[in-house]
């Protein structure tokens, strides 16, 4: 995200059996056409779009269990201390599971 100057981190899931997840740094307003992605672990039966932005990823460095919300937060749990942030996602998001 920080070598295409990308304003977001997209977490997104297609829904329908067993659908992946993928992680994208984008510009979700479109003013930068670059982005990227990357499939993560794991699959989701439903739709959803959780955007953040990146100014407000400020956690510690380590390995991460995720977890979205439909409450419009992301959990993010680390895997080796004792350490959760919770995370708001931004408007941009879609409604979870429709």
């Amino acid at each position: 995200a920080s070598i295409l100057k990308c304003p977001n981190i997209v977490v997104k899931s297609d829904g329908g059996k067993n659908s992946d997840i993928n992680i994208w740094a984008m510009d979700v307003k479109g003013e930068i056409v670059d982005d990227a992605n990357i499939k993560v672990d794991g699959t989701s039966d439903i739709a959803f779009k959780a955007v953040l932005k990146i100014e407000n990823l400020k956690i510690l460095q380590g390995a991460y269990k995720v977890e979205v919300s439909a409450q419009g937060a992301c959990k993010f749990f680390n895997s080796d201390r004792n350490l959760t942030y919770w995370i708001a996602v931004e408007q941009d998001s879609s409604t979870f599971g429709k």
